[in-house]
């Protein structure tokens, strides 16, 4: 393995002061199918549908040489349409989304290319089923365009691809998220958001220049069994979905994107505004298809473990024999658990990825 071309590649972006690195090839898949296969040809036909030769090898490796532990990797191969590549998106020296994190000690964005990847798969879709079934494709491609009022292409490239998320905690150690997507066409987005969403939307209502929907999503209680309703909140801006379980957040999302007029720069907040990023961010380049932060040291470790305690201490009352054993599992085990030691150690993390003609990569750093 290490004679081959693909590993050179490979150990030209892990380097070599790694604790420890891997390596893997694309294999040939086509090989995997039996030669007695009864659908060997529409499988055939399938894998060359994804042009999975076009990935090349892989790679990666977590180095402690330097003051930050250092995790990077490595997927080598001709990112040229049409390929799995295309699910990755362009990379670009800023990101739409960053107001979104506040004061959020978590916060994450990626750029990727739905409206490529749904190509990629309905094309190999369309390569291996029989004419009668790829006419009930276009049958259904066509009545979901007459229920969105655009086909479906055209409603994914409604998203610029951008999506975002940022995590902060209540006291008790209740993680509270608010997930947003980059958009164009805010009307066109809500005319496919009250297509779909319309049997379990509430209420519609307005918030400055956004429109908020309150949304009912039903779903069953795995320790109850009886059917709940878990609430979500969203909001089309003229430059973003937002998406959060609670409506006080969303206004206060809605109102710090405003303030931060539209700026693709991060706001002097939270994890931005620490010092540690700034000097952490640098050694990541320029221009990224994706950017993950972490303030490890503004996290209640000792509050999230407690919560995730209780919550198994919960399960268990009320279904003491739940497992086939008879007896209840022990979970005397966590109060040895000591939370505080990651905040003390641990103080943040940045992460990115990006991608250019040869591939996509990975870089990130734990300080």
């Amino acid at each position: 393995m290490t004679q081959r071309p693909e590993y050179a590649e490979v150990r030209k972006f892990i380097g070599a002061d790694a604790a420890f690195d891997y390596f893997a090839r694309m294999p040939n898949v086509k090989a995997w199918i039996p030669a007695k296969a009864k659908n060997k040809e529409a499988a055939l036909k399938f894998i060359n549908g994804l042009h999975l030769e076009k990935v090349h090898a892989m790679g990666g490796s977590v180095s402690f040489a330097g003051e930050a532990m250092h995790m990077r990797g490595a997927i080598l191969g001709d990112t040229q349409p049409v390929g799995p590549f295309d699910f990755a998106g362009a990379s670009a020296a800023s990101f739409h989304t960053l107001a979104v994190a506040g004061g959020a000690p978590e916060f994450t964005v990626s750029r990727v290319n739905m409206a490529a990847a749904f190509q990629l798969i309905m094309g190999a879709v369309s390569a291996v089923v029989p004419a009668q079934q790829a006419a009930g494709i276009q049958a259904a491609q066509g009545m979901a365009q007459g229920f969105l009022g655009m086909p479906i292409s055209d409603a994914l490239n409604l998203f610029t691809g951008e999506l975002a998320s940022a995590s902060s905690f209540s006291a008790d150690g209740t993680q509270e998220r608010v997930f947003a997507a980059a958009i164009q066409k805010p009307d066109s987005v809500l005319h496919v958001l009250r297509a779909v969403l319309g049997p379990i939307t509430l209420a519609e209502d307005s918030f400055g220049d956004a429109t908020m929907l309150d949304i009912a999503y039903p779903y069953r209680d795995p320790l109850t069994g009886f059917q709940r309703r878990k609430m979500y909140y969203v909001a089309v801006t003229p430059q973003m979905l937002l998406v959060t379980p609670e409506k006080t957040m969303l206004r206060d999302t809605i109102e710090n994107l405003r303030s931060s007029g539209g700026a693709a720069a991060p706001s002097a907040k939270g994890i931005f505004a620490d010092p540690e990023y700034a000097e952490m961010r640098a050694h990541l380049p320029r221009e990224l298809s994706g950017l993950g932060a972490e303030d490890l040291a503004q996290i209640p470790w000792d509050a999230i473990w407690a919560n995730f305690e209780q919550q198994l201490e919960e399960g268990t009352k009320r279904f003491p024999h739940g497992s086939k054993t008879a007896y209840p599992p022990d979970y005397s085990w966590m109060k040895l658990a000591k939370p505080d030691v990651i905040p003390r150690h641990l103080h943040m993390a940045v992460s990115g990825w990006w991608k250019d003609a040869n591939g996509v990569y990975f870089d990130s750093y734990v300080q």
